[in-house]
């Protein structure tokens, strides 16, 4: 593990398939397994009485407070949602919320988000649109990457998807306060 990065939980077990950069990782009756993405399929790894875990390149945040989270979401109002789940989004650092992606690149420049939140399905363009829009803008250095990319869509198959393209996190919708990180 140690070549693969950092590893630290994220929240208690929860029955939801989570997936990181370059691991994909499903929390199953005989512990959790992770699979490399698609885009490298050198190895399977078995790892055994852990929950959620992280492997990335860089130390994932232990608490959002102060962090300045932007959402991308066009049903649900993302901040009234966790708030509603007890998450105490007032010490955060801020919170926008964006209900189209119509200038998704600009708002996420203008903001700064360190944490951005991308709903798969939201119109104009689609949550993995963005992403690799990020993926591309952070490339050239046009933008700087926000330290947590969290897909979130009611899905497993579109949160798996974000995950295959460098989202962090993955999350249902309705299971997004169950990252451990977010302020009570």
């Amino acid at each position: 593990l140690a070549l693969l990065g950092s590893v630290s939980c994220l929240a208690p077990s929860v029955p939801v398939s989570v997936v990181f950069r370059k691991m994909r990782y499903v929390d199953g009756a005989k512990g959790l397994q992770g699979v490399r993405s698609s885009r490298s399929k050198r190895s399977l790894l078995r790892v055994q009485h852990v929950r959620h875990c992280s492997i990335s390149n860089q130390e994932p945040p232990s608490s959002a407070e102060g962090l300045r989270v932007l959402a991308f979401e066009d049903s649900y109002d993302i901040q009234r949602m966790l708030e509603m789940d007890g998450i105490a989004t007032g010490r955060l650092g801020g919170f926008a919320q964006q209900w189209r992606t119509d200038y998704a690149l600009e708002a996420i420049g203008e903001f700064k988000p360190d944490i951005l939140l991308l709903d798969y399905y939201i119109p104009p363009k689609k949550g993995i649109q963005v992403l690799r829009a990020v993926n591309e803008a952070v490339e050239t250095g046009k933008l700087e990457r926000p330290r947590v990319i969290v897909g979130m869509s009611s899905v497993s198959t579109c949160n798996q998807e974000m995950m295959n393209e460098g989202a962090d996190l993955a999350f249902r919708k309705d299971q997004l306060s169950m990252w451990n990180a977010w302020p009570k």
